[in-house]
């Protein structure tokens, strides 16, 4: 096994030669004026040029809430089944799956459709004036001249159906961004890129709403329905106990005849049937606010925490280091140059 050999390095002459091509360098410093210029000069453009870039984010804080307590104690006592009537065992807008939510074509459809604020039009027409897909590829002999802008959500053809589609996934793939600021927590941020300030911040702004809204509908459409079906039984009872009452009255005779006692048998009847209807009225009444109660209990809270503010800041990189940035890579480009001019005068 051979031993390494070390290796000497001439500092002097390193210093020697890099004191020369300093020299070198500075006899060419008109050569290197014109680099910084076109270099200053191809930064501006690049900027000037450059479509802007725009980020409205939304942050929102969910809170589930889950049934348990003493709620759920006294309502077991009364044969009620609090998770089973909230729900809460579906589990399909939970905290983990909010950020799918999102991004699901039918939330993003929505969002597209919607109109923009203090304006009439589609957040989907600002997209496309914004970002002219539709003169890339077949689109414009599919859609035509004047057919690439919608109307309605529902007024649309089978080309447009597919123009929304692709629009949704460019959209989700570029521009949507979905975050959980904490892990263990429930805040998440909602964030939209665009060339368009409006755009951005509607989108933003529309999406958390309807996915909000959907989640609220879901966590609380099974004690909703449960709600209005105890409310239409009570109703119903509440009626016939009315009309009970009425039959009740009816048989009450003025100065009867206590020898013919079966002129009383219709009223003890209607009178114990009235009982029942008045106890079972009682129990529905009460199962009703106690569903009432949990409605209320277990409807989720979405709080929006910020929303974007006018005038959103842009993206891009400023002028000062567009300028920077174009006068560091000139300065390379010219001692890559110099660099090797230099070393071919040496290899003369």
């Amino acid at each position: 096994m051979s031993n390494p050999q070390p290796v000497y390095i001439n500092t002097d002459q390193f210093f020697l030669t890099l004191k020369d091509f300093i020299s070198h360098c500075w006899s060419k410093k008109i050569i290197f004026l014109f680099f910084l210029i076109i270099g200053c000069v191809v930064a501006l453009g690049v900027r000037y040029f450059s479509t802007p870039s725009y980020t409205a984010t939304t942050s929102f804080v969910l809170e589930e809430r889950t049934p348990g307590g003493g709620m759920a104690g006294i309502a077991s006592q009364m044969g009620l089944d609090i998770g089973a009537l909230s729900g809460a065992s579906s589990g399909l807008l939970s905290a983990e799956n909010i950020t799918d939510i999102v991004r699901s074509n039918r939330i993003m459809e929505q969002a597209l459709f919607s109109t923009v604020e203090n304006s009439s039009g589609l957040l989907i027409n600002r997209y496309l004036i914004a970002n002219p897909i539709t003169n890339q590829g077949s689109w414009p002999k599919l859609l035509g001249v004047d057919t690439f802008l919608f109307q309605a959500e529902g007024a649309k053809n089978q080309v447009q159906d597919s123009l929304i589609q692709v629009i949704i996934k460019r959209i989700r793939k570029k521009d949507l961004q979905i975050e959980r600021i904490n892990k263990k927590g429930s805040i998440f941020n909602v964030s939209v890129k665009s060339s368009d300030p409006t755009f951005a911040t509607g989108m933003a702004a529309r999406l958390v709403e309807l996915t909000s809204s959907l989640y609220i509908t879901i966590k609380t459409q099974t004690l909703a329905a449960n709600v209005a079906k105890t409310e239409q039984k009570a109703d119903s009872l509440r009626k016939l106990l009315g009309g009970k009452i009425a039959q009740t009255y009816s048989y009450q005779v003025l100065d009867a005849n206590r020898v013919y006692t079966q002129n009383t048998i219709g009223a003890e009847v209607s009178t114990s049937d009235k009982a029942v209807l008045f106890a079972l009225y009682g129990e529905v009444m009460k199962n009703l606010e106690w569903s009432r109660m949990m409605l209320v209990n277990q409807t989720p809270v979405v709080q929006v925490l910020d929303r974007p503010d006018f005038p959103l800041v842009d993206n891009r990189f400023s002028i000062l280091m567009h300028l920077l940035l174009g006068g560091i890579l000139a300065t390379l480009f010219f001692l890559l140059i110099q660099l090797a001019a230099y070393t071919n005068n040496k290899n003369k």
